[in-house]
C-alpha cells in the first residue's frame, strides 16, 4: 500500500503568514490593530497552531509587537521611525552604489533588468505588494553585489520597515510606473560606471522619498495605498 504524504503544518503556517503580511502591508490591518489567535484561526479556517507560528514569525520580523495583556498588535509606523529608517539608508546605501558602479557587471545588469520587468508588471496591475517585493529584491541585489556583507546584512534587517514605507508611497505616487522609472534611472547610472553619479543618484532618490513620506504624516486620514481605497469602496 502506498503511504500518504503528511501535510506539513509549517507550509500551512507559511500561507497564513503570507496572507497576514499582505493585509498588514496593504493597510487592511491598521497599525495598533489587536490580532486574536482564536479569531484569526476561525476566519482563516485553520487551527490555532499555524496561526500561532505565523504570528510569532511576523513579530520577529517587526510587523507585530507583543503588549502585556493585549497579545499581538500591528506595529505602528510613525514619522519618527520613517525619519530614522531613511537616516540609516542614507548612511548605508550610497557607499554600496559607489562600490557597485566601480565594478558593474553584465550579470548584475541582467539580474536588475529582470527585477525591473517584475516591477513594471506589478505597477501595471497596481499590485503594490508585488511591487514592494521587487523593490526590495532590486536593492538587495545591489547590496550583495557590493561585497559589503555587514552592510547587506543590516539592510536585510531593515527590509520590513522598508517594505512598509514603500507601500506608503502608493498614496503619494499617482502612477506606480513613476517608481519603476526611478529605479530604471538608478540602474542606468550604475551601468554608467561613474561612482560619484551613482552615489548622488541613490542619495537623491532616498531624500525625495523621505520628504514625500514625512509630508504624508501631516494628513489627518491614515495613509493607505490608492488601490486599497478603491477595493474598500
Amino acid at each position: 500500500m502506498r503511504r500518504l504524504r503528511a501535510i506539513s503544518t509549517s507550509t500551512l503556517s507559511q500561507r497564513v503568514e503570507e496572507q497576514l503580511r499582505k493585509t498588514i502591508l496593504l493597510g487592511q490591518l491598521p497599525p495598533g490593530q489587536r490580532l486574536i489567535e482564536e479569531q484569526l484561526a476561525r476566519e482563516l479556517g485553520v487551527s490555532r497552531a499555524p496561526v500561532r507560528e505565523a504570528l510569532q514569525r511576523l513579530a520577529h520580523e517587526g510587523f507585530l509587537s507583543v503588549r502585556p495583556r493585549h497579545g499581538y498588535v500591528v506595529q505602528p509606523l510613525t514619522a519618527t521611525m520613517v525619519e530614522e529608517l531613511f537616516d540609516l539608508r542614507l548612511a548605508l546605501e550610497p557607499p554600496v552604489f559607489r562600490t557597485v558602479a566601480q565594478a558593474f557587471t553584465e550579470e548584475l545588469a541582467r539580474e536588475l533588468d529582470e527585477i525591473l520587468q517584475r516591477m513594471d508588471g506589478a505597477a501595471s496591475r497596481s499590485d503594490w505588494v508585488s511591487l514592494v517585493q521587487a523593490d526590495a529584491a532590486f536593492h538587495a541585489a545591489i547590496a550583495v553585489a557590493s561585497r559589503r556583507p555587514i552592510t547587506a546584512q543590516l539592510l536585510r534587517q531593515l527590509e520590513t520597515l522598508i517594505a512598509r514605507t514603500v507601500i506608503l508611497l502608493g498614496s503619494i505616487y499617482p502612477d506606480p510606473q513613476l517608481l519603476v522609472q526611478e529605479h530604471s534611472h538608478l540602474l542606468a547610472v550604475l551601468a554608467s560606471g561613474k561612482p560619484e553619479r551613482a552615489e548622488a543618484a541613490i542619495r537623491d532618490h532616498l531624500r525625495d522619498a523621505r520628504t514625500k513620506l514625512l509630508a504624508s504624516f501631516g494628513e489627518t486620514s491614515p495613509v493607505v495605498p490608492t488601490q486599497v481605497r478603491r477595493e474598500e469602496e
